[in-house]
């Protein structure tokens, strides 16, 4: 199967393309590490799963949750089995 064939398929079953479900994946992967250990950097995160920097990062978060990661993280204060 080709690249292109593969990409087809999985957007056919999926809906996403493979690189924005990949995305989405690391983004809530984040995400949960800093819930489950909030004294971690967000720096440190963001090279754990992968992001170029800290603002790659931050970028994902703001086009998936449409806000910083430190907004999210005070708006899901006590509330972290939403993210999970």
């Amino acid at each position: 199967m080709s690249v292109r064939q593969f990409e087809r398929r999985f957007a056919g079953q999926v809906g996403l393309p493979p690189k924005q479900y990949a995305s989405i994946i690391r983004f809530n992967a984040a995400l949960r590490a800093k819930t489950i250990a909030p004294q971690r950097l967000w720096t440190e995160i963001a090279h754990e799963f992968g992001y170029y920097d800290q603002m790659h990062m931050i970028r994902d978060f703001e086009r998936f949750a449409g806000e910083s990661p430190a907004a999210v993280m005070r708006g899901n204060a006590g509330n972290s089995e939403s993210w999970m």
